[in-house]
């Protein structure tokens, strides 16, 4: 993550697993919601509302998620900081 130059939200699926990354500075939003016992990551939260899935937490700013079969599992940096949190 350091060495991606901008503000943004990263999500990476593969077979079984799902990958989200929020940029460091925090500018861009991430949410992660539920929806029929799986789970979702999202831009903004309003898509969420779109897709009948629950909120259940925002990505920190330059953390990273992963979601596969055992749960949510949360990696973080260090030196993480937000200027501004977007909850639309």
């Amino acid at each position: 993550m350091r060495k991606l130059k901008g503000h943004f939200p990263l999500v990476i699926m593969t077979k079984d697993k799902l990958f989200g990354m929020r940029d460091p500075l925090g500018v861009r939003p991430l949410c992660v919601g539920k929806v029929n016992g799986g789970w979702v990551i999202a831009s903004e939260s309003c898509a969420l509302d779109h897709v009948g899935a629950d909120f259940v937490r925002e990505v920190e700013p330059g953390e990273a998620i992963q979601i596969d079969d055992e749960g949510l599992h949360t990696y973080t940096g260090k030196n993480r900081r937000s200027t501004w949190n977007l909850h639309i």
